[in-house]
C-alpha cells in the first residue's frame, strides 16, 4: 500500500470514529429524553458523483421508504441533513415522552417528527462542530416528503453539486420499532475542508 493510499485509510478511519462519536452523542439526547435505549449502526461513508446516479441508487437503496425531514447546516462546513423514518416506524409512541398528548392529532405527530428530526440531526452536527473545533449553524427542519424513498426523492431533484460525501447511520429504538435513517450530505468544496481538518487532528502521525 503506497502512502497516499495509507494516509487516505487514515483519513477516512479518523471521520468515521468522529462521526461515532458525534452520533453516539446523538443517540445519548435522544434515549435520555425518551427513557429507552436508542441503538446506533457503524457510520458508512460514501462518494457520490452527480455524473453516476446509478452509484447514488446503489449507496441509499437499502434505506426504507418512509417520512423525508431535511435539516440544513453552514458555517465552516456546509450541506444537509436527510432524516428518513421507516414506513413502519411508531415514533408517535414517544409523543408523551416529548411533551404531546398519549394520541397526538396528524399535525402533532407531523411536529413530532420534526421535533425528533431536531434532536439527532442537531447533536449529530453539534457534536461534529465541537470535534473539529469550528462553528456549524443549521437552520430548522422541514418535511420533504410523507411518504418516499431518499433515492426517489434525490432522483426526483435536480443535483448542485458535482460530487459529494455522504456520512450514513440508522438509529433504532427496539421498543417502539423505531427505525431512522440519519444521511449527512456534503457538497466536494466542503469535502475537502473537512478532510483538512482530519488531517489537523491526525497531526504528524
Amino acid at each position: 500500500m503506497n502512502e497516499m493510499t495509507e494516509r487516505e485509510a487514515m483519513r477516512r478511519d479518523a471521520l468515521q470514529e468522529v462521526l461515532n462519536i458525534s452520533m453516539g452523542q446523538a443517540a445519548n439526547n435522544l434515549a435520555q429524553l425518551i427513557d429507552t435505549r436508542v441503538h446506533l449502526s457503524i457510520p458508512r461513508l460514501h462518494w457520490v458523483h452527480s455524473k453516476h446516479p446509478e452509484k447514488l441508487n446503489e449507496t441509499l437503496a437499502v434505506i426504507d421508504a418512509g417520512a423525508l425531514m431535511r435539516q440544513s447546516f453552514r458555517g465552516d462546513l456546509r450541506g444537509e441533513v436527510i432524516v428518513s423514518f421507516d414506513e413502519q416506524s411508531r415514533h408517535h409512541l414517544l409523543a408523551e415522552c416529548l411533551g404531546y398528548r398519549a394520541s397526538p392529532s396528524l399535525a402533532e405527530c407531523h411536529e413530532l417528527t420534526l421535533e425528533i428530526t431536531n434532536i439527532l440531526a442537531g447533536a449529530c452536527l453539534k457534536g461534529l462542530a465541537e470535534q473539529l473545533e469550528i462553528e456549524i449553524h443549521f437552520g430548522p427542519p422541514s418535511i420533504l416528503s410523507a411518504h418516499s424513498s431518499v433515492t426517489d426523492y434525490l432522483s426526483r431533484q435536480p443535483l448542485p453539486w458535482t460530487d459529494a460525501l455522504f456520512m450514513e447511520i440508522r438509529f433504532t429504538v427496539e421498543s417502539i420499532s423505531m427505525g431512522t435513517d440519519l444521511l449527512i450530505c456534503m457538497p466536494g468544496e466542503y469535502t475537502n475542508r473537512i478532510f483538512a481538518l482530519i488531517d489537523e487532528l491526525l497531526g504528524d502521525v
